[in-house]
């Protein structure tokens, strides 16, 4: 069972939820042990409401209840919704979730500043995709009081990154985005580096710049990058650079 449920998380974490659901769903009946029987109960709720699979989330709650009471059963199948939602584009109903999950009371106790955490990242997603940044870089730091060096550090200052660039302090931004690349996630660091060529761009630091992009196209592809963006980016540089100085050469 520990190697089903180590099978089932990995899926699960891949995004591959019919996969880990299907696991999920045969080892319930044969989970004796009462913390993996919460863990695969929590995989079903996970992976049957990012595939819009609501008979199968409502049972799972129900199996949860005697568990961990309705309340905090509920207050998972919200988070899901609201990462469902952010990832859709649907940031205000994500917001609305967030909120209401952030009001309950357990949500503010030591066992659960884990999820506590993950709203709080999530909310400032959400926030940052409705151009919110102020609020967002405010609830990053709420984030990071509650769970210093937690699971999404390099996000985090992806997202600040992203949100001081929004606010036109790009040394600020740089910084942020640079540190993202020290973090070890290589996607994430993808789209650090990326910030960090257009923080120079906006600086007027094009040599800087260009040599950012150049360095990320040998990384291409990346999950979080389009690469018809660092290629804009490098025709840029290279343009500017040939204004300024028609007898340099960029390379």
């Amino acid at each position: 069972t520990e190697l089903e449920i180590e099978r089932m998380l990995s899926l699960s974490a891949a995004r591959e939820f019919s996969a880990a659901l299907a696991i999920a769903q045969g080892s319930l009946d044969r989970v004796e042990d009462v913390v993996q029987r919460m863990i695969v109960l929590y995989e079903i709720i996970t992976c049957s409401t990012w595939l819009g699979l609501a008979e199968q989330t409502v049972a799972a709650v129900q199996a949860l209840d005697p568990l961990v009471g309705a309340e905090v059963a509920n207050v998972y199948v919200a988070m899901t919704r609201a990462a469902v939602d952010v990832e859709a584009g649907r940031s205000n109903e994500a917001l609305e979730l967030i909120n209401k999950n952030l009001e309950s009371s357990f949500m503010h106790t030591e066992d659960y500043k884990d999820w506590l955490y993950d709203q709080f990242v999530l909310k400032a997603h959400a926030l940052t995709r409705l151009a919110r940044c102020a609020e967002a870089l405010a609830v990053l730091d709420e984030a990071i009081a509650v769970l210093p060096g937690g699971r999404y550090e390099a996000s985090i200052l992806v997202c600040r990154s992203n949100c001081l660039m929004a606010t036109h302090d790009y040394e600020n931004a740089f910084i942020a985005a640079e540190a993202a690349t020290t973090k070890g996630e290589a996607e994430l660091a993808a789209t650090g580096m990326l910030q960090m060529a257009e923080c120079r761009m906006w600086q007027r630091r094009v040599p800087e710049a260009l040599a950012l992009y150049l360095q990320l196209e040998k990384e291409l592809p990346r999950k979080y990058i389009d690469a018809n963006r660092v290629q804009t980016g490098i025709t840029r540089a290279i343009a500017f650079l040939e204004k300024r100085s028609p007898q340099m050469k960029p390379f």
